[in-house]
């Protein structure tokens, strides 16, 4: 071959190299890579949507189960006390003045076994300041240091209350701003002697907390018909007297109920304080709800989303680092293969 020839034959293949911008190998490892990294990234994101869509729907269910549990507990809890209250109303009646010292001893008895009640009252449309019949456990005002008078003060406030009891209705009520201690009190409509009267049973929130305080990320809380907060596992907030009226959760159901498609189960969101001192930030909720046919009490139920779904996030997190670290690996492998059995080109 000619000088000339090999000349020009040099040239082409350095044309054809100056236009070659990678090599087949590094081309080679990147579709290969790609291909890894489109179908491990494929299947995290089906797998993280159907484990999220799977545990999203047991969270459901087991939330609903809770808030359907707690209802029945507290439910039975109140038709308990307010078994009990007529039990030993039933029993005065029936001694009348014939012994004052039976009566007094059927009291006695009746607080020994519930401790937690702190006052049985009748009370009759127009007669809140005398009462008929009053019934309070001092042992409960003595320790919890409560003035019993408070009690009058509570139904006086509560008039509008007594008269819908009167009338027919079991009505709910918090009397623990007044108390200072976390109670409820329960009006139930009682006739005696052909008289439209209320028995209030007031009695400790520890009944309902020991039923309701059930040790899960759930948080279950009682609200009577007006909206009223009556039992939360934050004291403080009974205490305070809140009402959830603007709540997200207690607004959606109560508003699925006036329209006659009434939920049990749904998706909200609301304002949580994360660190004192700084703006509430809106987290999602899934959020139950039933109600207490005795007092028309709604009882509401919510875990957080974010707990929910937790474990899903954390190993499609894992998951994604996996698919990143096998993509790099392969086209590590690819490369030094290509570079190991594929000639080089020359220049």
């Amino acid at each position: 071959m000619k000088k000339s020839d090999i000349v020009k034959v040099d040239e082409q293949n350095t044309q054809i190299v100056k236009k070659v911008k990678f090599p087949l190998g590094v081309k080679l490892a990147i579709i290969i890579g790609l291909v890894v990294l489109i179908s491990l990234g494929t299947v995290t994101f089906l797998n993280s949507y159907f484990s999220g869509r799977d545990v999203r729907r047991t969270a459901e269910e087991s939330n609903l189960s809770v808030n359907y549990r707690c209802a029945k507990m507290a439910e039975n809890e109140i038709l308990r006390m307010r078994n009990s209250a007529f039990q030993l109303l039933g029993l005065m009646n029936s001694i009348g003045n014939s012994s004052l010292e039976l009566t007094r001893q059927s009291q006695v008895s009746f607080y020994e076994r519930n401790g937690d009640v702190a006052s049985i009252n009748i009370l009759g449309l127009g007669d809140i300041e005398n009462r008929n019949v009053n019934i309070p456990n001092e042992q409960f005002f003595i320790e919890n240091k409560i003035d019993p008078s408070l009690m009058q003060t509570f139904f006086l406030q509560n008039t509008e209350t007594v008269m819908r009891s009167c009338a027919g209705e079991t009505v709910a009520a918090n009397p623990s701003p007044i108390f200072g201690v976390p109670a409820i009190t329960i009006f139930f409509p009682y006739k005696e002697n052909g008289l439209d009267q209320t028995c209030a049973i007031t009695f400790s929130l520890e009944a309902i907390s020991e039923v309701l305080d059930i040790d899960t990320v759930n948080t279950t809380f009682l609200v009577n018909d007006s909206s009223a907060l009556l039992f939360h596992p934050d004291t403080e907030r009974v205490l305070r007297g809140e009402t959830m009226e603007s709540h997200p959760l207690v607004t959606y159901m109560k508003g699925s109920v006036q329209n006659g498609t009434e939920r049990k189960q749904v998706q909200f969101e609301d304002d949580v304080q994360v660190e004192e001192g700084k703006p509430a930030e809106k987290q999602k909720f899934l959020g139950a709800y039933s109600r207490i046919d005795t007092g028309d009490i709604g009882v509401y139920t919510t875990v957080p989303l974010d707990y929910v779904l937790e474990g899903v996030v954390d190993t499609m997190h894992k998951n994604i680092y996996i698919t990143l670290l096998v993509f790099f690996i392969s086209t590590m492998v690819i490369l030094l293969v290509m570079m190991r059995f594929v000639p080089k080109t020359r220049n």
